[in-house]
C-alpha cells in the first residue's frame, strides 16, 4: 500500500514538474484566423468570454486562438502558464477524487466495509481540493485576459509619462 501511494505522489510530482518545463509561450504560433485579426494594423480587439464562448471583439472564436493571442504578450503568458500549473493537477486530483468516491461507495454498499467509507470521504476531500485549485486557475486565466486587454497594441501595462505642470515644470506620472 505504501509503495502504491509513493508511486502516485511521485507521478504527480513529475506531472507538475513537466507543466513547468513546457513554457513555450514566447513563440509566435499564429493561425490563419488569428493573423486576420492581427493584420488590421494594431487594431487588436478585446478578448472576452460569455458563458463558455470566447470572443475577440464581437467575433466568436475557438479557445486555441485565444490561447495563442494570450501567449503573444509576455505578461499575460506568465499568468496563463501559472493558470495551467494549477489546472492540470486539479484535473488529476479531480479524477482521483471521483474514482475514490465511486469505488468507495461501491465497496461501502456492497461489502459493508469501513474501508469504503474512508475511500469515499477521501474522494470528497480530493474533489474539494480540485474545485479550489480550479477556481485559482480560473482567476489566473481571468488575470491573463485582463493583462492582454490592457496591453492591446503591445503597450506596457505600466507607463511612465512626463507631463507639464501649471508652474511651468515637469511632473512624473505613473499609470498602471
Amino acid at each position: 500500500m505504501r509503495f502504491s501511494i509513493s508511486v502516485f505522489f511521485l507521478s504527480l510530482m513529475v506531472f507538475v514538474g513537466t507543466s513547468f518545463a513546457q513554457n513555450d509561450f514566447y513563440k509566435n504560433n499564429n493561425t490563419s484566423q488569428e493573423s486576420e485579426i492581427d493584420s488590421q494594423g494594431n487594431q487588436k480587439k478585446i478578448i472576452s468570454r460569455v458563458d463558455n464562448q470566447w470572443y475577440i471583439g464581437s467575433t466568436p472564436v475557438e479557445e486555441d486562438i485565444i490561447v495563442n493571442a494570450i501567449k503573444s504578450n509576455p505578461l499575460s503568458a506568465d499568468d496563463y502558464s501559472t493558470a495551467m500549473m494549477f489546472y492540470y493537477p486539479a484535473m488529476a486530483i479531480a479524477y482521483t477524487g471521483g474514482f475514490g468516491i465511486g469505488y468507495g461507495l461501491v465497496t461501502w454498499i456492497m461489502q459493508g466495509d469501513d474501508v469504503g467509507m474512508y475511500l469515499t470521504l477521501g474522494g470528497v476531500v480530493l474533489a474539494g481540493v480540485a474545485i479550489l485549485l480550479e477556481k485559482v486557475s480560473n482567476n489566473y486565466i481571468d488575470s491573463s485576459i485582463e493583462l492582454y486587454n490592457k496591453n492591446i497594441g503591445n503597450d506596457s501595462a505600466f507607463k511612465v509619462k512626463l507631463l507639464p505642470t501649471e508652474q511651468g515644470g515637469l511632473a512624473l506620472a505613473f499609470s498602471f
